[in-house]
Formats: structure tokens, C-alpha cells, sequence
């Protein structure tokens, strides 16, 4: 496997003036500095722009609120890439390096496993290679199995199987979609350490899944386009909760003015 664990995490900027600060140091120092680890396939981060807000077809609980989604791809063995990934995120901090620490807020960060891909045959690439392909942004949704579903585990298989079968097949025809990866929820991956070091709550998450649609036209005329019965598979939907659905952006280096009008 390419990479056996994905981070995501998403991160808030209560005050507009620090956008910048907060851009320019993951943008030109710490993502430069992570990608730079042998333990690391890729890693990139999307904003959700006031016209991705006004996009979104859900966005609910922790993830209502939020400006950024970070991702990074982890290859294995995993054991050793997370603690050398998180090692970084604390050794910056002891350097003095973590400016993002007073000035951001994050309602969601763990850890899953990818455990499908498409790509369109129009991107010609491998699924592996999606990561990595430049995009314009993303769609993401997010799902949340209900405690009924989790004890009926066949519900799920069956939800899962229309994904891989129907779903996915469907929005990669779609323009502008350039593929997909499924990411299903690992939040044991998450270390020890997150809970004092970056505030996580990992361990306390019920079983959720993620979809990341890699968008190579405007995600936000992706999004325009979608129901929530594309993106969300039919039959008996208090099974799978749709917690988040909408685009989010590329950010192009230096062009990071995207919420000025809200100072």
C-alpha cells in the first residue's frame, strides 16, 4: 500500500488579520518541512472560502465551523511515520516555530485508513498518484455510522458496496472530477500524546468515513451540480449521518486574501 494512514484535521482563524500569519508559516514553512519527512507520501490543504461556505450542501456540529482541512498521507510502517510526522509538530513548537498555536482553533483532527481510489479515466493517472495530482480543490464529505449501524455491520457493507459500485463511478464521469479516495476512520493511530500536545479528541470519535473528491475544474461548480443523493448513498440514511458536504479550494501561494472583506 502507497500509504497506510491519512491525517485530517481542520483549523479556524476566529480573527480575519491573522490569515496571513497562519498561511505563510503552514504554506512556506511547516508543510515544506513535513513533506521533507521519509515517513510522508503527500500532504496538502484546501480553505473553505466564503464561496465554499455559501456551496456546502451540509455542514453540521464540528464540522459547521471551520477554514481549513489539512491532509497528510502516511506511509507505512505507520507506527513509526506518525511518531516522526508528530515529532516534527512538537519539536517545532519547541523551537519556536508553531505560530498557529495562539491564533488557530481545531475542532477535528484523527487519523484513517484509505481503503479505495478511483481515478477518471479522463486524469489518466493511477489512483495512487490523485494525492499528489495538482487540483483545483477538493469535495469532501463526511459520514458518521450510528450505533445501530455499527452493531449491524451488513448495513454498512451494503452502503459501502453502492460507493464503490455506483457512486464513485458516477461523480468521476462528472466534469471537473478528477477521482476519488475513500478514507475509513483509524482514530487509534492517533498518539498518546495528541490529547496535551494538539488538543485531540481522536480516541472519543465513533466510526466515521471520509470521500475526498480531488477536483481538477472549480470545485465550487462541482458542488453546484451535486444532491445529497450523489453523495450520499439511498436507502435508510439514519445509518450513515452526513456531518459535511461541500468544496474546498486550492490555495495558491501568497494569495491568501480570501477572507480581508471580513476585517
Amino acid at each position: 500500500m502507497f500509504a497506510e494512514a491519512a491525517y485530517i484535521g481542520t483549523a479556524s482563524v476566529p480573527n480575519p488579520a491573522d490569515h496571513r500569519t497562519y498561511n505563510e508559516w503552514h504554506q512556506l514553512d511547516h508543510r515544506p518541512e513535513n513533506l521533507a519527512l521519509d515517513g510522508v507520501y503527500w500532504g496538502e490543504r484546501w480553505v473553505r472560502s466564503p464561496r465554499c461556505r455559501e456551496a456546502a450542501l451540509v455542514a453540521t456540529g464540528e464540522w459547521s465551523e471551520f477554514h481549513y482541512l489539512n491532509s497528510y498521507w502516511l506511509r507505512p510502517p505507520v507506527g513509526r511515520s506518525i511518531a516522526a510526522w508528530s515529532r516534527l509538530a512538537d519539536d517545532s513548537f519547541h523551537w519556536g516555530r508553531r505560530p498557529d498555536v495562539p491564533i488557530t482553533t481545531r475542532s477535528f483532527l484523527s487519523f484513517f485508513r484509505p481503503v479505495f481510489g478511483l481515478a477518471s479515466p479522463k486524469a489518466l493517472v493511477a489512483p495512487h498518484v490523485l494525492p499528489m495530482r495538482p487540483n483545483r480543490g477538493v469535495y469532501l464529505t463526511v459520514t458518521s455510522a450510528s450505533a445501530a449501524a455499527g452493531a449491524n455491520r451488513a448495513i454498512l457493507e451494503n452502503r459501502y458496496a453502492w460507493y464503490r459500485a455506483s457512486g464513485f463511478p458516477a461523480m468521476v464521469e462528472r466534469p471537473g472530477v478528477a477521482g476519488v479516495w475513500a478514507l475509513a476512520s483509524a482514530h487509534h493511530l492517533a498518539p498518546a500524546t495528541w490529547v496535551k500536545q494538539e488538543g485531540s479528541t481522536a480516541a472519543a470519535l465513533p466510526e466515521q468515513r471520509v470521500h475526498l473528491y480531488f477536483c481538477d475544474g472549480d470545485p465550487i461548480e462541482v458542488a453546484q451540480a451535486l444532491s445529497v443523493g450523489d453523495v450520499l448513498a439511498p436507502g435508510e440514511r439514519r445509518c450513515e449521518e452526513l456531518l459535511f458536504a461541500g468544496p474546498l479550494e486550492s490555495i495558491t501561494p501568497w494569495r491568501w486574501d480570501w477572507f480581508d472583506g471580513e476585517r
